[in-house]
This record gives structure tokens, C-alpha cells and sequence, in this order.
């Protein structure tokens, strides 16, 4: 059926697939299996603009500079993340 969806350009659910009993497992989720049983659980929840408030209006400025040195130090050879 998703199949069939797709090609008529109707989006199913999320985590359906073209292929019979398989779902697509959801990045932000862990899968946990026992005996008989699974669950899946959100182990990851994105905040939004409006929630993060550990910049400083006075730090944006520095923002190029520093993720161009950042960039920079991760493209070159050696130990990556140090300075």
C-alpha cells in the first residue's frame, strides 16, 4: 500500500515502508526487545528557538569566527577537536 501511496504522491505515516511487516525505526527512539515483546521509547526531544538561552546577545558576533576555526581545525590532519 505504501507503495501504491508514493507513486500517487499520498504520504502515509511516518513509518511506514515499501516492504510488508517493516517499519522505519525513528532516529530520536531506542528499541528495546525481551522475551516476547518490543517497545520503542523517545530518548531525544529537540528544543526550539525559543527555549535555548545559553547565548548572550554579545557572543553572537563571535559566532563566524569561531565556526570557521572550528571548520577549520576539523579539516586538517591530526587529532581532531583540539586546538
Amino acid at each position: 500500500m505504501a507503495l501504491a501511496d508514493y507513486l500517487c504522491y499520498r504520504w502515509g505515516a511516518a513509518e511506514e515502508t515499501f516492504y510488508t511487516q517493516s517499519n522505519v525505526f525513528r532516529q530520536e527512539h531506542s528499541l528495546r526487545i525481551r522475551r516476547e515483546s518490543e517497545s520503542t521509547t523517545r530518548y531525544w526531544e529537540p528544543v526550539t528557538a525559543d527555549q535555548v538561552d545559553w547565548v548572550r546577545e554579545d557572543q553572537l558576533g563571535e559566532f563566524d569566527d569561531l565556526f570557521e576555526q572550528a571548520s577549520n581545525r576539523s579539516q586538517g590532519t591530526g587529532r581532531q577537536g583540539s586546538s
